[in-house]
């Protein structure tokens, strides 16, 4: 194995950081020492590596192969304090917005732990506010689990020194509940006193780690001390509180939760890490139990926004859809009674799909307590909102007439009929047919299938209208136009794939599989044959889309815009 490397700066760059180089797990650590030992005895300068113009034109892949390396190897280091701190600084500035950016920033933290000195140097330079000190003071802090002193810290500084105190605060070593608890309390009075929100974000993280490492989330100083963080929370602290209380939830009572949501209600649409951290909170409360809560509050989060992207919730709602018909079916009938359309439209979205199959609903819990008018209301709401998912509109009207009065039934079953049997004449039969014959909507939904039936019948009679059948020449203009279509779509598609390029690809024109061929471990060429299937794929066009367009797009939009008066 080579261990050589160069004394040169720029040829040690290249040897660290070359487009060639792939640091290997399983020998990264025999060259992280070959190169520590290099640098410890004076051969090399690997801190100087950072300072040289080609780490200066790195980007991409090539830098963070290179940044593994130094993360390996920075711990096993001599070298000044300075001379690290600003290597360090480097590379997590060179890595920008990545995720791995602050890998570095945990090698600095063993390399500090290897010597309570170089911790203490730190601090002591940080408390005489050298500024690339300061930046690392929280890892000299943790390093050193010096709690007095970031305890001193927040009461001697208002800067950057003290978010370092408090962030360091929640990762240290307090031994017992009672030192923890009086942490808790410090936090609190330095909440009460600032109006930053950067330092309100670090409060409220460093709250909610002291509190789960010491098994303090359900006591009541926990819950005083938090409190004092949720009256008009930043963009920032509403983050580090939606981010706690997914990690948390399962941990946190009722009441905390509750309060927690409650400074999430207001939340900027242009927030989107917040409303992710939102959407697997909300998945976590859910499983919980907590359904009414989720309910209640997904209405209050979404109406504000504005607009809202149909992938945003797609955990809390895919949570909702895979729970009992019961929870199912309260949730939609409380989000289709507010009758707000950016809402209903979002929560619609988890049906744009009917290749898993439609759910069922049991409306036997929130919609008894609707009136017929309301009740009515939230009918026509599915009805707008799952057209285009007619399976899941079908399913949830005849989960609404097993409830249903005399009166409301006969509203529901128009609806069933028109306009669900009678734009999608292929499914909306079939779940009707579904029902058994001991089931309370048995009776409606055979009327319906008769009537339809004797709709087709009649139709047929009419007979064959020229106006309506397409020529020769219409057909092939359309079917060109589709083809061309797609083709520009799956074109646009292999543009944007982040995986297109890193695999071999082609075309096949015919057959009945196809082969590859690969090396194999001995040096030699493996052959492997792949078997074509079958895929087929449908869908059900509305027929009023034919028939009547206009009429079909107005409905649709009285059904997901009218409102009930207050």
């Amino acid at each position: 194995m080579d261990h050589i490397f160069s004394s040169d700066f720029e040829e040690l760059a290249k040897q660290i950081f070359g487009s060639e180089k792939v640091w290997k797990h399983e020998t990264l650590a025999d060259h992280a020492d070959a190169a520590s030992n290099a640098h410890n005895q004076g051969e090399i300068d690997l801190l100087k590596v950072v300072f040289t113009d080609f780490f200066e034109q790195l980007e991409g892949r090539k830098f963070f192969s290179g940044q593994h390396f130094f993360c390996e190897v920075i711990p096993k280091l001599s070298a000044s304090v300075d001379e690290v701190m600003k290597t360090v600084e480097a590379l997590v500035s060179k890595a920008g917005e990545d995720l791995a950016a602050n890998q570095p920033n945990a090698a600095f933290k063993a390399w500090l732990t290897e010597d309570i000195q170089r911790s203490q140097t730190v601090i002591t330079k940080a408390e005489a506010n050298e500024e690339l000190a300061i930046k690392h003071a929280t890892f000299a802090l943790q390093a050193s689990n010096d709690l007095d002193r970031a305890l001193q810290w927040l009461e001697a500084y208002a800067d950057t020194r003290q978010v370092s105190a408090i962030a360091a605060l929640g990762r240290l070593d307090f031994g017992s509940n009672r030192r923890a608890i009086e942490v808790l309390e410090r936090l609190g009075s330095v909440a009460k006193k600032t109006n930053d929100d950067v330092t309100m974000q670090n409060i409220v993280g460093a709250m909610f780690a002291i509190a789960h490492s010491a098994k303090c989330l359900k006591n009541s100083r926990f819950s005083n001390e938090l409190s004092v963080c949720l009256c008009d929370p930043g963009p920032g602290t509403q983050y580090q509180l939606a981010t706690a209380l997914w990690q948390h939830a399962d941990a946190l009572p009722l009441t905390e939760i509750t309060k927690v949501l409650g400074a999430l209600e207001v939340i900027k649409s242009e927030h989107g890490g917040t409303l992710t951290q939102i959407d697997l909170a909300l998945t976590k409360i859910w499983q919980a139990g907590h359904v009414t809560e989720c309910i209640d509050f997904f209405a209050k989060l979404v109406q504000p926004l504005g607009k809202v992207d149909d992938e945003q919730f797609t955990n809390f709602l895919r949570a909702v859809l895979a729970d009992t018909a019961r929870n199912l079916g309260d949730a939609y009938v409380m989000w289709f009674k507010t009758g707000a359309y950016i809402l209903c439209d979002c929560v619609a979205s988890a049906f744009r799909s009917e290749r898993d199959g439609a759910p069922n609903f049991d409306l036997a819990g929130n919609w008894k307590s609707l009136s017929d008018d309301e009740a009515l209301f939230v009918a026509r709401k599915a009805v707008g909102f799952f057209f285009f998912s007619p399976r899941v509109a079908s399913k949830f009207l005849i989960a609404a007439i097993r409830q249903a009065s005399p009166n409301l039934t006969e509203e529901l079953t128009e609806l069933l009929f028109n306009p669900l049997a009678l734009n999608f004449g292929g499914s909306v039969p079939e779940e009707l047919k579904k029902v058994e014959p001991t089931d309370p909507a048995h009776g409606t939904t055979q009327g319906i299938i008769d009537r339809y039936t004797a709709y087709r019948a009649g139709r047929t009679n009419v007979g064959d209208i020229k106006e309506f059948q397409p020529s020769e020449r219409q057909r092939q203009i359309e079917w060109q136009k589709r083809n061309a279509e797609m083709r520009k779509i799956q074109k646009e598609a292999m543009r944007q794939s982040v995986f297109f390029d890193l695999v071999s690809h082609s075309t096949l024109l015919y057959g009945k599989s196809s082969r590859s061929f690969h090396d194999d471990l001995a040096g030699g060429r493996k052959m492997t044959q792949t078997p074509m299937q079958t895929h087929t794929t449908s869908f059900e066009l509305p027929q009023l889309q034919i028939f009547d367009p206009t009429g079909l797009n107005f409905m649709l939009r009285m059904f997901q815009n009218e409102k009930l008066k207050s």
